[in-house]
């Protein structure tokens, strides 16, 4: 450790020595050779708060700060383009689960996000697949209509020739809905990300991009791949019946107490270790992108969180 500390601390003297100023390339000037990119990365980082102790007159701060990141190994430069490099994709979504920290830090270079978008696709239609064959959309609605008692019962109601139209009906919407599910999750992202970029930007003063909040939004979401792991092993498991679509694994407290009133089960259902686990990954994400304290940012997350929490609840008991 002493050696390391010794190399990023001559490398800063080395820097400082070479240059009286961080950057030596004019505005809107790419880098030729990795010299210049190294002054660029060094411009950069002058230009950035760099955990909150770098200053744009402290050069020989801003060297010692971009030493350690080339020795980190998060960022290097390429010997032929000159040009900085960083996690790549596949990096990215395992860093989500291991060293989240990471992930979104490389976000402020690259707002890239396909790669968890695919995985929630595939893991979702894989999904709607399982319970298409496992269970049956007719099923699902059944076990759906006992949580809406006031629906359950006005369907009851109607004449037996209506009633099966309906449920006809329903079962068609429940299944072309599980399969189209990944126009809801780019839609889902899409307002999510905005909300917290005007929130961020607007409420604190932060100068975040709306890519960079979709991006994180998309990283963040990556532990609920595991939710839809854990239904599909649950249904091979042969607990088909009593599957329920609004809540089908039990890592929530909801799960375990199929008799509660319905507004109780949506209020225990928001305490689950994967939705609070990529809660945690949205707080960390987002004071990195935006550049504050994560106290600040679990102010405007979890504000939105109970927001939703209190809708959710209030539908729930309307509906019940």
């Amino acid at each position: 450790m002493l050696a390391t500390l010794k190399i990023e601390l001559l490398y800063g003297l080395s820097a400082l020595w070479e240059s009286s100023e961080c950057g030596t390339l004019r505005d809107g000037e790419r880098p030729g050779t990795v010299e210049e990119a190294k002054d660029l990365r060094r411009e950069e980082f002058c230009r950035a708060d760099y955990g909150g102790r770098l200053q744009s007159g402290n050069s020989f701060y801003c060297n010692f700060a971009l030493g350690r990141e080339m020795m980190s190994g998060d960022t290097t430069i390429d010997s032929v383009t000159g040009t900085t490099t960083g996690l790549s994709q596949l990096e990215r979504v395992v860093d989500a689960f291991i060293a989240p920290s990471k992930t979104f830090t490389d976000i402020l270079r690259s707002t890239a996000w396909w790669l968890p978008f695919l995985l929630s696709v595939l893991m979702t239609v894989l999904g709607a697949f399982v319970i298409d064959k496992q269970v049956g959309y007719d099923t699902v609605v059944q076990n759906s209509l006992h949580d809406s008692p006031k629906q359950e019962q006005a369907l009851a109601e109607t004449e037996p020739k209506q009633r099966a139209v309906q449920l006809r009906l329903m079962t068609m919407s429940y299944r072309y809905t599980a399969y189209a599910s990944p126009i809801f999750i780019i839609l889902i992202a899409a307002v999510s990300a905005l909300a917290l970029w005007g929130s961020f930007n607007f409420g604190f003063g932060a100068q975040t991009t709306y890519g960079q909040m979709l991006a994180v939004w998309m990283y963040a979401s990556l532990p609920r791949l595991l939710s839809s792991i854990l239904m599909i092993a649950t249904l091979y498991g042969g607990n088909a019946e009593a599957f329920n679509l609004k809540n089908p694994v039990g890592t929530n407290l909801g799960f375990y107490l199929p008799d509660a009133a319905p507004w109780v089960k949506v209020l225990l259902s928001f305490v689950d270790v994967i939705g609070l686990w990529s809660l945690a990954l949205l707080v960390i994400g987002t004071a990195i992108v935006a550049k504050v304290s994560r106290g600040k940012a679990a102010v405007v997350v979890v504000g939105w969180w109970v927001l939703i929490l209190i809708v959710s609840v209030g539908v729930a008991v309307a509906t019940s």
